[in-house]
């Protein structure tokens, strides 16, 4: 288990550099232990658990976590970091996919705990029958930010809904809504709820660590005179 916490700077180029290292270490030590977990604080935002946006922090934390054969375990909307009038979802849990097969659970609990950041409980079990049924973990969502009343409006009105009973109408309703909401905007990207990928290798583990590299100093490099040569050799190592 990996009990995570990242520090929060308003200098930008500080701390992508600071969290693209962390994260290196980080998925490296964690293709050596199964099952995993990793949870904590990662100062971070995506769409993905629940976030208004995507930041660079978030889109980091997406690229790296997806070379590893592990899921999101946060669900619902709550935030779990609180200060005044601002509050965020930034505690993140992570687990191998073999860990949410079975039960599993995760809340934000309302104790006090002397912090920002509220209580999480979470819970898993290779026991399907332990806790009832499986808890769905952000696998329905839409990104609103690419929504089209018109499609969806064209998608709802459509052939009337002729049922008997209000079960069945309701299932039927609930079916016509999904399927107007998928007609006028993609879905929430699932967080690598696939085995991890077979061509996956230490080569090319190096390469994206080489790449990381120069991009990092191609970022701090636009002031300098030799700034036109160091992107394009970062750009020629992505091509590669």
């Amino acid at each position: 288990m990996a009990s995570v916490t990242t520090a929060a700077t308003h200098h930008l180029a500080s701390l992508l550099l600071n969290l693209l290292t962390f994260l290196d270490r980080l998925t490296e030590d964690a293709k050596q232990h199964h099952p995993v977990a990793i949870a904590g604080d990662f100062n971070a935002w995506a769409v993905d658990w629940g976030s208004k946006q995507t930041n660079a922090r978030g889109r980091e934390l997406l690229e790296a976590f997806s070379t590893l054969d592990i899921v999101l375990l946060n669900s619902g909307d709550r935030p779990t970091y609180t200060k005044g009038d601002a509050s965020s979802i930034v505690d993140l849990t992570f687990v191998s996919t073999s860990l949410a097969k079975g039960s599993i659970s995760w809340v934000v609990l309302d104790i006090y705990t002397a912090s920002d950041h509220h209580a999480i409980l979470w819970e898993t079990s290779k026991d399907r029958n332990l806790r009832g049924p499986i808890k769905q973990t952000n696998t329905i969502g839409w990104k609103v930010k690419s929504f089209d009343p018109e499609v969806l409006l064209t998608a709802l009105d459509s052939d009337p809904i002729e049922t008997k009973c209000a079960e069945d109408h309701t299932k039927a309703l609930m079916m016509r809504v999904t399927q107007a909401c998928d007609a006028s905007m993609p879905r929430k990207r699932v967080m690598n709820s696939r085995p991890a990928v077979h061509w996956w290798n230490d080569h090319i583990s190096n390469l994206r660590k080489e790449c990381h590299r120069k991009r990092r100093i191609s970022q701090r490099s636009y002031k300098r005179p030799n700034s036109a040569v160091l992107i394009a050799e970062y750009k020629k190592l992505v091509m590669n």
